[in-house]
């Protein structure tokens, strides 16, 4: 037996660090740190491990639309003086 590492990813398996991974994305850690606590060397296998779902999608349009929402109806003056 060795002993208890929650830092080796081989303890759990690979569906706990699924789970680990994308949890530790959804809470705004950062990509480089993910891959320090999980052990994923390349960003290719820290992207298979990180699960992209249909509230990840969802979020990132609502963003989208929230950055881009301008009033339309505002007319601004674009005239120059000469």
């Amino acid at each position: 037996d060795r002993p208890f590492d929650p830092s080796d990813r081989h303890t759990f398996g690979p569906a706990f660090t699924h789970c680990a991974v994308t949890n530790l994305r959804k809470a705004g850690v950062n990509d480089s740190v993910i891959m320090s606590i999980s052990g994923h060397k390349t960003y290719a296998m820290f992207k298979r491990y990180n699960r992209i779902d249909r509230k990840d999608r969802v979020d990132a349009l609502k963003r989208v639309e929230k950055a881009n929402d301008t009033d339309m109806t505002k007319v601004e003056n674009t005239k120059t003086s000469e």
